[in-house]
């Protein structure tokens, strides 16, 4: 059974926390790896793929963060500005610290 664009758009969005538009845009792409490696061609191998992207990883550890110093769960659109950013060469120190350690030069406003 291979993996339909709607359902590799719902995957980024609920595993990567991508936006709408930015899932719809990556999702053509995991569909044509996915076609092309019997692991990913379910919808629970291409989970699993997606799961284990270092985009993954930042998520968790942001996740994380959330719950152990703020006490609740980050919104989609935090966790994908700390991705946006982390994956701009952000370490996990500093996301930890919060927005104080991210560079001035990586924000879209000035401060």
């Amino acid at each position: 059974m291979s993996v339909t664009v709607a359902q590799a758009t719902s995957l980024l969005e609920n595993i990567l926390f991508e936006p709408p538009a930015l899932a719809a845009a990556n999702a053509p792409a995991e569909v044509a790896l996915s076609a092309n490696n019997f692991t990913d061609s379910s919808l629970g191998g291409l989970a699993q793929s997606i799961a284990a992207m270092p985009e993954a990883t930042i998520t968790e550890t942001v996740v994380r963060y959330y719950e152990t110093l703020l006490g609740r769960a980050p919104a989609g659109a935090e966790i994908q500005s700390f991705v946006s950013l982390a994956e701009t060469g952000l370490s996990a120190a500093q996301i930890a610290q919060g927005i104080s350690a991210v560079p001035a030069s990586t924000l879209a406003c000035p401060r």
